[in-house]
Order: C-alpha cells, then structure tokens, then sequence
C-alpha cells in the first residue's frame, strides 16, 4: 500500500509533468496550403507572374 501511494505520488510530482497536446498545427498548415491554392491560381490566371508568385510563396512559407 505505501508503494503505490508513492507511485501515485511520483506521478503527480512536477518532476513528472503529464503530456500535453502539441498545439494546433494542422489548422496553421492548413491556412498556409489555402494560401498557396489561391497564389497559384493567380498565377494559373495571369493575375501574376511567375516571379510575383515565387516572390509572395516564399513570404508566405517563412511566415
């Protein structure tokens, strides 16, 4: 019995955080594909150049 108080204890320590979910970065991911989508079919429109579409994809990916 005292074992498994102190097991229980050891668990809740801060030595011993619990994990916590990594934060959202599916949704993050998805914004930046919208973005890539619609840049690409500016460029598909000839709204942009090549050029400005390198130019706006590679803001968009260091973002």
């Amino acid at each position: 019995m005292p074992q498994q108080r102190r097991r229980l204890r050891l668990q809740r320590s801060p030595r011993h955080p619990q994990p916590t979910a990594p934060a959202a970065p599916a949704a993050g991911m998805a914004s930046v594909i919208e973005q890539l989508t619609q840049l690409g079919q500016l460029r598909d429109t000839g709204v942009l150049t090549d050029a400005e579409f390198e130019a706006q994809k590679q803001r968009i990916l260091a973002a």
